[in-house]
Formats: structure tokens, C-alpha cells, sequence
């Protein structure tokens, strides 16, 4: 998921007896899904920090809920647009297969055109060429919607040591 030191550090710590783990989730929507989604996740971060500046080991912990079968709930970003108005982008639901969880959904070509539709309708800022590095980076055809929306995360807050996890990876789920 392109964890820097930080987070594997923390992966690390988490393993210690006396380390708690401070969780959060929430489901892999694309590119980041609601904007509570980030609040969740530093929220865990800020807590985890209150802890350990008290003698407290913590680490913050982010579960992705990628066993979600309810595709047509992550699969739209909502946003404010240059007009000042509420827009959206959508991926195309029929990406998911019945009964598919959403982390396992797996991008095709289409999702380049979803990323310019968003950077289109963006109000312009110096932060627009970040976010488009940022998001064809992390929203690729071929990947995994959880690990597309894992690594969008981690690009934003991953060096705050936030680890995050994934239900359906296999050595976890054992």
C-alpha cells in the first residue's frame, strides 16, 4: 500500500505487549469516499499521539472495509465544484460482480478519464498537479478499488505512522 517508515515503525511497535492500537474505519470509497473518512483517520492519528505523549504506547490503526458489497454506495466521490456547486464522478458499477466485496473490484481504463473528469470540475488551485500525481498514482486499471483507495490514504496521512488494514488480505484474514 506504499507504507513509509513511519507506518511500518508503528507495524512494529504494534507487536510490543504494551502497545494499543487506536482503530478506526471506514469503507473504501473512491478517492477517499466522504470527507469523514479523513476526519476518521485522524482522529485515530491525534488520539494515538494524546496517548503516547502520556506515557502510552499507541498506535493509530485504520480498518478498511473492504468486504462491503455495496458497490453502488462507494462507487461515486462527491464534491464542491468551481461553480460552487455539489458534483460528482462516478466508476462504472458494472465493475462489480454479484456478491464481489468492494475491496476486490478491479479497475479498468475508464478510471483515467474519472480522475480528469474530477480534476475538470475542480476549482483551480497550485495544489491541482499534486492531486492528479496523487490520484493516477493510487487509481491505476489492473488494481484493486481497496488497494486504489488504500493508497490514496496513505499518500495523505501515511506519514503520521497510520497503519492501515485490509480484511481480505490473506495472512491478516488467518
Amino acid at each position: 500500500m506504499g507504507a513509509g517508515e513511519e507506518t511500518l515503525a508503528n507495524i512494529e511497535r504494534l507487536r510490543e505487549q504494551d502497545c494499543l492500537a487506536v482503530v478506526s474505519g471506514q469503507q473504501a470509497g473512491l478517492f477517499t469516499g466522504p470527507l469523514y473518512t479523513i476526519y476518521k483517520a485522524i482522529a485515530a492519528i491525534k488520539l494515538a499521539g494524546c496517548l503516547t505523549q502520556r506515557n502510552t504506547k499507541a498506535v493509530p490503526v485504520f480498518w478498511i472495509a473492504t468486504e462491503d458489497h455495496d458497490f453502488v454506495e462507494v462507487a461515486k466521490a462527491e464534491f464542491i465544484s468551481r461553480e460552487c456547486q455539489l458534483a460528482s464522478v462516478d466508476v462504472s458499477t458494472e465493475l462489480h460482480k454479484e456478491g464481489q466485496p468492494v475491496g476486490k473490484v478491479l479497475l479498468d481504463d475508464s478510471i483515467g478519464a474519472v480522475v480528469q473528469r474530477l480534476l475538470e470540475q475542480l476549482p483551480n488551485s497550485e495544489f491541482i498537479g499534486e492531486l492528479k500525481d496523487l490520484l493516477s498514482d493510487a487509481w491505476q486499471p489492473g488494481r484493486a478499488f481497496g488497494e486504489a483507495f488504500a493508497r490514496t490514504m496513505t499518500a495523505l496521512l501515511g506519514r503520521y505512522g497510520l497503519v492501515f488494514l485490509d480484511p481480505l488480505d490473506p495472512q491478516l484474514k488467518s
